[in-house]
């Protein structure tokens, strides 16, 4: 059984999840981005999130906020240890 003393049982660290969480951030259906986020996330054994799957509204600094897969996603980054970004070349 594992050592949970210490804790924060609010924080989502107690769900179980990957150490990595691998997010591609292109849209673009051939991004080569999220060809690496996916090669990085079975290589270290991680989870890999494809902004393309994973609706999210325009950030208007207020209300975004209340939209239910911002609070998903947010739970997902806090769970994980290590935070790696897909994004595209410039």
């Amino acid at each position: 059984m594992a050592d949970t003393a210490g804790m924060d049982r609010q924080s989502p660290r107690h769900l179980m999840s990957a150490e990595y969480l691998i997010i591609s951030a292109s849209l673009r259906p051939a991004s080569v981005s999220r060809l690496m986020g996916q090669f990085l996330a079975k290589e270290l054994d991680g989870e890999h999130l494809d902004l393309r799957e994973f609706p999210l509204p325009m950030c208007d600094g207020d209300a975004a906020y209340d939209d239910p897969n911002v609070e998903k996603l947010r739970e997902r980054i806090l769970a994980a240890r290590v935070l790696l970004l897909a994004v595209p070349d410039l």
